[in-house]
């Protein structure tokens, strides 16, 4: 912890575990007691290694404003952002939502959509995410950042440099997907794109901005499978707005012997990810541990298993179940050996 930096925060490579929601209450000290409880995290990986989503670090970005500032986190935010950039219809306090028309998330049980519940995120966890807003608020934010830093009033907020630093890729993610300061950058047939998603519980949201163009693209869904939706929505978008697709990777030819070294089990504290050969096959089976938004909230059934294949050299594409089409990135160890999976977040390998 003594040479994480705040780029370290920012670009999602801590790699210490980043799901780790626990409610340390609802008073000023929940933030700082939030990350009084990180010392015990464990390091999955070296630090600066690899991209990891990491909520706990931002958490610890949150923290590190009030240390800074000497003020609670919201109030630095309101102060900093919101206020400046006119954006009243950002929420986080789930009294101050119910006086507005608002969507409840939602998730599928028994073939049915069912409300999602709990409703509000602990306050420690507001430095890495839990706003609630509409579209009209998210593309005023949007519209700043495709500007030069300034407000329409004519205040510098950011400077032109800062404002650069953050759609500038730090740390390449695979490829042309990269991170900058933290927004997740794409480049789709020469066209990029400047893009955060966000997820709780049964809500599933994306800004994507195409700076070139001075475009951008808000979506908010109130389901859990809100990110198929998103994903299609964007997709379409690009393809009749930019004429740009991103390619889907599609599987090569593998023998048993090419499959065999990703047999094992990868392991993260909420779930873990085992890998084995069926009639020549890899099939992956994903488990959870343990329920969000807190660690002692159950955690939910186990999807069936998949079938994977390779896509690349070291990178696998799930060809079945509610995962089909996701790419999981195949991580070695400076020896060459595979240490971890990569699906959003590092799994550890810990077993053959």
């Amino acid at each position: 912890s003594r040479q994480a930096t705040a780029r370290h925060i920012l670009t999602h490579t801590g790699g210490w575990v980043g799901d780790f929601f626990v409610d340390t209450g609802a008073g000023e000290d929940a933030l700082p007691r939030y990350v009084a409880q990180m010392a015990a995290l464990e390091q999955l990986a070296p630090l600066g290694m690899f991209y990891s989503y990491n909520n706990a670090g931002f958490y610890l970005a949150g923290h590190l404003i009030a240390t800074l500032t000497g003020k609670d986190y919201l109030e630095v935010l309101k102060e900093l952002v919101l206020d400046p950039l006119e954006l009243e219809r950002i929420l986080f306090y789930p009294g101050d939502v119910m006086t507005h028309r608002f969507a409840v998330g939602h998730h599928e049980e028994a073939g049915k959509a069912a409300v999602s519940r709990p409703w509000p995120l602990p306050r420690a966890a507001y430095a890495a995410g839990g706003i609630a807003c509409d579209v009209q608020t998210l593309l005023r934010y949007a519209q700043f950042h495709l500007g030069d830093g300034r407000v329409k009033e004519g205040a510098q907020i950011l400077t032109p440099e800062s404002m650069t630093l953050m759609q500038t890729p730090c740390v390449t993610i695979w490829k042309d997907a990269a991170v900058g300061l933290s927004w997740h950058l794409d480049d789709i047939e020469g066209v990029r794109t400047v893009g955060h998603g966000g997820g709780t519980v049964g809500q599933v949201s994306m800004l994507t901005l195409v700076p070139a163009h001075r475009f951008a693209l808000a979506l908010l869904t109130n389901s859990d499978d809100g990110g198929k939706v998103v994903d299609d929505v964007q997709r379409w978008v690009l393809k009749e707005r930019f004429g740009v697709e991103r390619p889907d990777p599609a599987p090569i030819e593998s023998t048993e012997d090419d499959l065999r070294p990703f047999v094992g089990r990868y392991v993260r504290p909420m779930a873990e990810i085992e890998l084995g050969l069926l009639a020549g096959q890899l099939v992956g089976q994903l488990v959870y541990k343990q329920g969000f938004p807190d660690k002692d909230t159950p955690p939910p059934p186990a999807p069936p298993p998949v079938s994977l294949a390779r896509c690349e050299e070291s990178r696998l594409l799930v060809t079945s179940g509610p995962l089909d089409k996701a790419c999981v990135d195949v991580l070695r160890k400076p020896d060459e050996s595979i240490g971890w999976l990569r699906l959003g977040r590092l799994y550890k390998r810990v077993g053959m």
